[in-house]
């Protein structure tokens, strides 16, 4: 459920990434990387000659809650040792559900506490990934047409928590080749709740969340700022009649 006033509703959310600004999404992506849009698909490219590194896409101010089922479409193109993973994140920290998939085979790793993960050997670089919660139970597919294919299930009890939702590309070697990764036809079906108004997470909404969405005023730098609750990239007049909004003082 959302906290603190913050309506929540489940829905079906699409983007076929078709707006080369990606609405909605904070990018982080590091110097050796570069992400675009190229006839409404994603491409995260690792640069030619550039040691590896990392670029993330997260949807901002938005939290999975309660069931939900996420599918998206990628490739990986080319040499080198990537690892490509649509992940999520939640409670408690350092918490990690990812899809790493590499030449001939897909390996859905899950981390908590400790990481555990099944592997699928597919001799294939791309699929239509799938990631299914109920409950406390998280389960991994992918499809290649015929079917869902279950990587991996676990059941952990902090799988139940909110989470927030983000694409990316996490080399795994420092190969100096060229590789990039795809995304496209990303879809949630489940409830995406906007971010709480607590931004510091003292379980009250006052004066400290005030002060922390009007000491971040402005355009948010880089990736997802907590203080952007509507996650359109800018702390401003939005964001702080959400804190007003679910004030408790």
């Amino acid at each position: 459920m959302a906290t603190l006033g913050v309506a929540a509703s489940a829905d079906v959310f699409v983007d076929s990434f078709d707006d080369p600004s990606l609405p909605g999404w904070g990018l982080d992506v590091d110097a050796n990387h570069s992400v675009s849009v190229v006839r409404g698909k994603v491409v995260m490219t690792k640069n030619a000659g550039q040691p590896g590194d990392h670029a993330y896409m997260t949807l901002c101010g938005k939290r999975l809650v309660g069931d939900f089922t996420i599918t998206v479409k990628a490739t990986r193109q080319a040499a080198g040792s990537a690892g490509v993973a649509t992940g999520f994140e939640g409670p408690p920290a350092g918490f990690a559900d990812i899809f790493f998939f590499s030449t001939g085979s897909i390996n859905a790793v899950m981390c908590s506490s400790g990481c555990t993960s099944g592997v699928s050997q597919t001799g294939t670089s791309a699929a239509t990934f799938k990631l299914n919660r109920t409950g406390s139970t998280m389960t991994m597919s992918y499809s290649l047409g015929a079917g869902d294919v279950v990587v991996h299930t676990i059941t952990k009890p902090e799988l139940a928590g909110p989470m927030s939702v983000t694409l990316f590309q996490l080399d795994e070697v420092n190969s100096g080749a060229t590789y990039s990764v795809t995304y496209d036809d990303f879809v949630v079906d489940g409830t995406l709740a906007p971010t709480s108004p607590d931004f510091n997470g003292d379980g009250a909404v006052d004066g400290a969340d005030l002060a922390l969405v009007l000491g971040a005023w402005g355009e948010c730098p880089v990736g997802c700022c907590a203080e952007d609750s509507n996650g359109d990239g800018i702390i401003d007049g939005a964001d702080l009649a959400t804190v007003l909004g679910g004030w408790t003082g």
